[in-house]
């Protein structure tokens, strides 16, 4: 009897991470994990590499670098994180799921990204899918 409520802890654990198993692709994070461990982390080369391909539609825009440094900090679907990659990485990876919800955030909103921005990190030959394959 004293061993009860560690074996029930022990399953509520596994049943949890079963769960996550089931729930999410750990597939997208361990690409977003090490993309952003290796570049994605500086804001420097992002903006270098990346927002080199016009990001944003209005381009005459005066604000043109807090433009770049908003989409970058976006609280859900900016590339400052390990999480907010993942998205990235299933649209990349042909998820229609993910490329909704980014198309429907990054298309609709104060930051519209062209769709050669959007290709250039979503397509065939883009920059996710250069640190996938």
């Amino acid at each position: 009897m004293t061993h009860l409520p560690s074996f029930l802890q022990t399953w509520q654990v596994l049943s949890q991470t079963t769960n996550k198993l089931v729930a999410q692709s750990f597939q997208d994070f361990y690409f977003a994990h090490m993309m952003y461990d290796s570049h994605f982390n500086n804001l420097t080369w992002v903006n270098d590499t990346l927002f080199g391909f016009d990001p944003v539609t209005n381009e005459s825009s005066p604000n043109i670098e807090k433009d770049r440094t908003a989409i970058y900090l976006d609280p859900r679907y900016g590339l400052s994180s390990d999480r907010n990659l993942s998205i990235w990485v299933a649209a990349a990876l042909n998820n229609t799921e993910a490329q909704s919800e980014l198309k429907s955030h990054w298309f609709s909103g104060v930051y519209q990204l062209s769709d050669t921005w959007y290709g250039n990190l979503t397509g065939w030959n883009s920059t996710i899918s250069m640190f996938i394959d």
